[in-house]
């Protein structure tokens, strides 16, 4: 193989990965604006009444016995709560406004180490969860 068809090669090759290097950071470009847009964290330390302007809560289990209601008046369909239950050795109560009619399996537990992301549907929440420890 000639020298000049090696380098055309290699050129050709170099192209490819700044092409797939290039979509990858403006993937990561537009998730990193993604997540600019949560604007508000919480950290409650006693039961929690979310409103519709809360994006992330971190709660803790302790003591024993703690809930959190979301709202379900004037919330906008598609708003995502992602909440988590990270401290603690003890569940939270997961609710709504109108005792848990809203919610997609009735009020629920979150339990310690469990992150929970919670869609308002325009009719109810819908939610999953992840183990995070």
């Amino acid at each position: 193989m000639s020298t000049r068809k090696l380098i055309a090669m290699l050129a050709l090759v170099l192209m490819l990965v700044a092409g797939v290097a290039l979509a990858q950071w403006r993937n990561f470009k537009q998730i990193t604006n993604q997540v600019e847009v949560l604007q508000s964290v919480v950290t409650p330390t006693d039961n929690y009444d979310a409103t519709v302007y809360d994006d992330v809560i971190l709660l803790s289990g302790e003591p024993a016995g703690k809930q959190l209601v979301l709202p379900v008046r004037n919330v906008p369909v598609g708003k995502v709560f992602f909440v988590s239950n990270a401290v603690g050795s003890n569940s939270v109560l997961l609710t709504t406004a109108d005792n848990g009619q809203s919610l997609q399996f009735g009020a629920a537990t979150l339990d310690p180490g469990i992150w929970a992301s919670v869609i308002w549907t325009g009719t109810n929440y819908s939610y999953v969860t992840e183990n995070i420890m």
